[in-house]
């Protein structure tokens, strides 16, 4: 009598309340009809994802049925009150709220779909809140292993709540990756094939009363059950309170009370089963007491059934076999240090080994035993660290370590878990980090960030607000510098920067310098240092500003083919307010053209340059500012900025083109009128040559030849230009880069075949002078080839016969033979 009594005081009190919204609701704002049914009602109604349902449609998102004799068993249930002279906070959310052990109670809402399974949904959400808030882990359990599972059970025609709990106690309740729900019944149970994650003990029905349930849910969050009508499936937002005495057709999970609400009559905050689409992020707001919410409340039991080992912490120490740096390097053995919290059922003997996932990592000790853990108990490894040694040859790299965690878990049982951890070993690539400037504070450094952890690059971030200027020693350590600005801005460089960079590429850098006002910027600077570093580094000058919004790759280019790049969406920053546009010098090359439309190329966005030395990418705009949807513009998709990035560092990464002399490559002797082959070799080199020779230490260069073979040979005809100080010179025909010379000076030798004695003249003096060379140990012909006189390659009495004939008798003269 006394439960009707205040029911009807809510229901009365109900009818007088004009509802004050809740945040982001305004006012009396449901449709006419709504207002028509319900004149005192105080929250919106608009259109949501379930909304425009048929009729039978939304049935099938309730589900909550409970057979007659579940009722009588309700009712003679021994229930949860309120202590006496209980008091409460006038605010309790548990999706803020944090439990004993730091973690709030909510999960994410799900969608139970076109099935009556709410009573389902009501159960796993309701077990998960209870993992998260004791067991300080969020899991996405089951739904379809109570729909599949449970029998006698109806599915997704309907069923009771606490069917499920009496699942979790006798069986456990799985993950969904192992049973994922499939929105029917028709689905085998395979939770025997799973494993059991969460388990009750037990679970308490609790009176359905304000106080009894806010005292439940101090320990946290509850599953009810409430009658829903039309109007509900409308809702979008402020107090529901319309009345309502239908039996109870859908459950819930109350994650918390609000008594300020609903005019002061005071609200439950209830997590729904529609979708984050629904209401307001999927839940909803409803005054106490209003349609029969609070019915068949329960609070369930969680115990910790298995232990659960966390790994909380995990870091590298290299500072005592390496530089201390904190990032393990070729050359250095490093320490692995890691923390581990058992967060469920007590597990003991614990061992740890570490993995890498490659064998390029060898690991020096790759064992650490942590002894017995007790629930919530934290260990850590320094009594028995593990270590790995970086061979010398190690590239930069993301290694993977995978943690194998084993224990005794009691009865037999044995614990397994295994937790893998990404460390950067080595150092590749510095993002120079210039995006703040006029007094902002931008965060452009994400964009590119995330476009690195796509590609699984090896980084550093230099932050020049926090850091200072980027300098020298730290430039060596890296292959690739990528320098950026964010926003517009008039100064981009100090003196420092300029010099830094410039130092950087001497060394043999690559960098991808990317900003808006960079070349602006130097172009008007007026500062000599600028304007060298502008023309005889970047290699280009400054057109003018640019602000199309399209920039398309050059066809044919090894970076910029195929590229389409937009500086405007819904992925992107609307920050390319001064793009710049370039003119490349005759050495660069165009990557990038700005454009009105596609197909319309106009003034270049992006070049190139290499030499003996460096490789740089340079970007007129930001990448920070480039739209990474993917999407249709102008009927083509734009590219994703992850591949932009790809096509950048690979061209930067890969070896800079070389040609190399092999022959004449110093000391070799050749001979006026001899036919010799220039040999060379090449790498990722593919244009034409050009080949010159120098008679005087390159002082002085001719041409011999330009070619459009670079096929390593070129045969050519000795000129008549003897000197001892000659070079041959090879390069690329268009810009002299790449480019090779003789290591050391060869030869042109001018003489008289057959002048054995070298007094320029072929007489008797030099049959006597083989003679006595070949019989009595006199001195050799100069140069040797000159003696050869029968052209057969070797020096014997066979030339002073054909000597003799050629004098004596009117033999052959000698000729240029074997001049080698």
């Amino acid at each position: 009598m006394k439960i009707v009594k205040i029911l009807g005081l809510v229901f009365l009190f109900s009818l007088l309340v004009i509802f004050v919204p809740r945040i982001g609701v305004a006012g009396d704002t449901q449709d006419q009809g709504t207002k028509e049914k319900c004149p005192t009602c105080s929250w919106t109604a608009g259109k949501t994802s379930v909304s425009d349902l048929s009729p039978e449609e939304k049935k099938r998102r309730l589900g909550f049925v409970v057979p007659d004799w579940y009722k009588e068993w309700w009712e003679k249930a021994e229930k949860l009150e309120a202590p006496p002279g209980a008091k409460f906070d006038e605010v309790f959310d548990w999706r803020v709220h944090e439990g004993p052990y730091g973690t709030n109670g909510v999960t994410p809402v799900k969608n139970q779909g076109d099935c009556g399974s709410c009573w389902a949904f009501a159960a796993v959400g309701h077990l998960e809140s209870m993992v998260k808030i004791y067991g300080e882990v969020e899991m996405d359990l089951s739904e379809q292993q109570s729909v599949s599972c449970i029998t006698p059970g109806h599915g997704c025609d309907g069923w009771y709540s606490t069917a499920c709990y009496d699942l979790f106690m006798s069986v456990g309740c799985i993950d969904e990756e192992c049973m994922p729900y499939q929105e029917n019944d028709t689905e085998p149970c395979i939770q025997n094939q799973c494993e059991k994650w969460a388990k009750l003990s037990g679970y308490t029905a609790v009176a359905n009363n304000v106080n009894a349930i806010k005292t439940a849910l101090l320990e946290g969050p509850v599953k009810t059950s409430f009658t829903v009508e039309d109007t509900f499936y409308s809702y979008t937002g402020g107090c529901y309170n319309k009345p309502n005495w239908d039996p109870t057709n859908h459950a819930v999970v109350i994650v918390g009370w609000d008594d300020t609400m609903c005019g002061g009559a005071g609200a439950w905050i209830v997590k729904n089963s529609w979708g984050r689409s629904w209401g307001v992020d999927g839940y909803f707001y409803i005054q106490y007491g209003i349609a029969r919410i609070g019915s068949y409340v329960y609070q369930i039991d969680y115990v910790f059934h298995r232990p659960y080992v966390r790994l909380e912490d995990f870091g590298v120490n290299d500072g005592a076999k390496g530089d201390g740096d904190g990032r393990p390097e070729p050359g250095e053995t490093v320490r692995l240090d890691f923390t581990l919290r058992n967060l469920w059922s007590p597990l003991g003997e614990v061992e740890v080994t570490a993995s890498p996932d490659t064998d390029g990592i060898v690991m020096t000790d790759d064992h650490s035993y942590l002894g017995n853990m007790d629930s919530k108990d934290i260990l850590d490894n320094s009594l028995d660290p593990m270590e790995f040694y970086v061979p010398n040859d190690f590239p930069p790299r993301r290694v993977y370590f995978t943690f194998h965690v084993s224990g005794d878990s009691g009865g037999g049982v044995i614990y397994n878990k295994d937790t893998t951890v990404e460390v950067f070993v080595g150092r590749d690539i510095v993002l120079v980090d210039d995006d703040s400037g006029n007094g902002t504070y931008a965060n452009y450094e994400s964009y590119f960030v995330n476009a690195f952890d796509s590609l699984r690059l090896i980084y550093d971030i230099w932050d020049k607000e926090v850091m200072g200027d980027f300098g020298w020693p730290h430039g060596d350590d890296y292959n690739i510098v990528i320098w950026f600005t964010g926003d517009h801005r008039d100064e981009v460089f100090s003196t420092a920067d300029v010099e830094s960079l410039m130092s950087f590429l001497d060394r043999g850098g690559r960098l991808w310098l990317t900003s808006q006002d960079a070349v602006e910027a130097l172009s008007s600077s007026g500062d000599p240092l600028d304007s060298t570093f502008l023309t005889d580094y970047l290699h280009c000058s400054f057109e003018g500003n640019c602000s199309h919004r399209l920039a398309i790759g050059e066809p044919g280019d090894t970076v910029g083919d195929t590229l389409y790049v937009h500086f405007r969406g819904s992925a992107s920053p609307e920050n390319q307010i001064s793009k710049d546009a370039l003119i490349p010098d005759e050495e660069a090359v165009a990557i990038l053209r700005y454009a009105p439309s596609w197909p319309v190329p106009d003034s270049i966005a992006g070049i190139r340059y290499q030499d003996d030395y460096y490789k740089m990418v340079l970007f007129g705009f930001g990448f920070g500012g480039i739209d990474s949807s993917g999407g249709l513009i102008f009927g083509k998709y734009v590219s994703k900025t992850h591949f932009i990035m790809q096509r950048v560092i690979e061209w930067l990464r890969g070896p800079l083109p070389t040609i190399n002399v092999l022959s004449p490559n110093g000391g070799e002797a050749l001979f006026v009128g001899q036919t010799y082959d220039i040999q060379w070799d090449y790498l990722s080199f593919e244009d034409s040559v050009k080949i010159e020779y120098s008679a005087n230490g390159g002082d002085e260069w001719s041409t011999i030849a330009e070619t459009t073979s670079c096929d390593g040979g070129y045969s050519w005809l000795v000129p008549d230009t003897p000197s001892e100080n000659c070079l041959i010179r090879i390069s690329d025909v268009g810009n002299g880069v790449p480019c090779d010379t003789s290591d050391a000076y060869f030869s042109i030798i001018d003489y008289i075949f057959g002048d054995a004695n070298g007094d320029g003249v072929v007489n008797s003096a030099d049959v006597v002078y083989l003679i006595n060379y070949l019989f009595k140990g006199g001195p050799a012909p100069e140069p040797m080839a000159a003696g050869d006189s029968n052209d057969d390659c070797v020096i014997n009495s066979a030339d002073v016969v054909y000597l003799i004939n050629y004098l004596f008798k009117g033999g052959p003269a000698p000729e240029q033979g074997c001049a080698e």
